[in-house]
């Protein structure tokens, strides 16, 4: 493909059409908000064990800076810190912050934070003040 778009080779010939009626509109993460915080589904787990939410900058700006994360099942919440960097979570604590695409994150400072909830992609993650 690259090398079909390197040599100016029309799109048209560069793969075999879509019919647009084959696509399949993918479900709308789940998320809510309420007084004390807010619920959201996980979209990805990184290599790394950072924990993405489908829960946008605006829905963690206004929590203070002492949070609870709640995994799905009979686990406890966790405690967490609401910051801007890892290390603003003291070694092994979990931090909530956004992300580069303006999404909330789980991540644990010096190791995993899906490991330590547990959560996966599809699992909701409940962070409350």
């Amino acid at each position: 493909m690259a090398a079909r778009l390197a040599l100016c080779a029309p799109l048209a010939e560069s793969w075999p059409p879509v019919d647009p009626a084959g696509l399949v509109r993918l479900p709308t993460p789940t998320v809510t908000r309420d007084a004390e915080g807010f619920t959201a589904e996980v979209l990805t787990v990184d290599h790394f064990g950072n924990v993405q939410l489908a829960a946008p900058a605006e829905l963690l700006d206004p929590l203070p800076a002492t949070l609870r994360v709640a995994a799905p099942g009979p686990a406890p919440a966790r405690a967490a810190v609401h910051g801007r960097t890892f290390g603003d979570a003291p070694a092994g604590g979990l931090v909530a912050y956004v992300d580069s695409a303006g999404l909330v994150a789980v991540a644990v400072n010096g190791g995993r934070a899906a490991d330590l909830l547990p959560a996966s992609p599809g699992d909701l993650l409940r962070v409350s003040g």
